[in-house]
């Protein structure tokens, strides 16, 4: 399988187990790397809103901004996503 085909099949999967973490539906792809067995590593970025909460004499205030997050998604040869990791 080719790597464009495999970086469109972890986008897709992503944006499926993700769908309402991810702001404006866009996902950026960060890193790609090869491994043994024909697998691959492939970092994948998004933008969420970070919402903060906080009560101040007894007023409810919410202040949202945009954080970057990312994944790293580990794939078989087939596109298949094995796992899914925090990127530390």
């Amino acid at each position: 399988m080719e790597l464009k085909e495999i970086i469109e099949k972890a986008k897709a999967y992503f944006s499926e187990l993700y769908a309402d973490r991810i702001y404006n539906k866009i996902i950026l792809l960060e890193e790609v790397e090869p491994l043994e067995g024909e697998k691959w590593k492939i970092t994948l970025g998004f933008y969420e809103e970070n919402i903060i909460k906080s009560n101040i004499l007894s007023v409810s205030l919410m202040q949202g901004d945009l954080k970057k997050t990312y994944k790293i998604l580990y794939l078989d040869k087939n596109g298949k996503v094995e796992k899914i990791k925090n990127y530390d």
